[in-house]
């Protein structure tokens, strides 16, 4: 699927799937990609987005668009089509760890050494940490930290998985891994966390620009 992800990507780039675009490839042309592609259990959608055979999505966002964190999508791709699920914690921790660095580089700020210390800096920088100001009305404060505090738990273990069941340290005896489904969920749980940091870093108006000069 690596060689049908880059086609998809080019066409994207070329504004095929955008109506809107005088250059687009067309609905004929798309049509036919998507028959052939169905051949391989793969669903091509009209805006772009592939689903693998195991239901799981890759979609067009501020994801595919920056080339470090799209080289761990397709890892993760790869690996969940293998049944990989040591490979699948590992790239799931790396697109975090990408993630995060590449919001701390564009602010102009230093790595904390630790993958907690990164993770937490980035999300504070973003406003999305639980323990941020809050920007919500007084009575969605409460929930919304919840959710918040959430999404940094879900970072912390997907590193907690990964040294214990996945790729990045030698172990002394062959790991338990997880079942395929487990393995989805924890890469779905990463790519969301990683698209709400990308989305709100591109977000003109999110609430972290207010103190920002980018």
């Amino acid at each position: 699927m690596p060689l049908v992800t880059d086609l998809v990507d080019l066409l994207r780039e070329n504004g095929a799937f955008d109506p809107a675009n005088e250059w687009r490839a067309g609905e004929a042309v798309v049509q036919r990609l998507a028959e052939a592609l169905r051949t391989y259990e793969i669903t091509l959608h009209d805006n772009g987005q592939l689903e693998d055979g195991s239901g799981f999505h890759f979609e067009a966002s501020a994801l595919t668009d920056v080339p470090a964190v799209r080289i761990h999508i397709r890892r993760i791709q790869r690996a969940l089509e293998d049944g990989d699920s040591a490979l699948v914690l590992g790239s799931s921790k790396e697109l975090l760890e990408s993630t995060a660095k590449i919001i701390l580089v564009r602010v102009g700020e230093e790595f904390p050494p630790k993958f907690p210390g990164l993770v937490n800096r980035a999300l504070e920088v973003l406003m999305l940490h639980p323990r941020s100001e809050p920007t919500q009305r007084e009575d969605l404060v409460g929930p919304v930290r919840k959710i918040l505090g959430g999404v940094l738990q879900i970072a912390i273990e997907i590193n907690e998985l990964r040294n214990d069941r996945g790729t990045g340290h030698g172990q002394a005896q062959e790991p338990i891994t997880l079942r395929d489904r487990h393995a989805r969920l924890a890469a779905g749980a990463a790519i969301l966390v990683a698209r709400l940091m990308l989305d709100t870093f591109e977000d003109p108006a999110a609430p972290w620009r207010r103190g920002s000069a980018a």
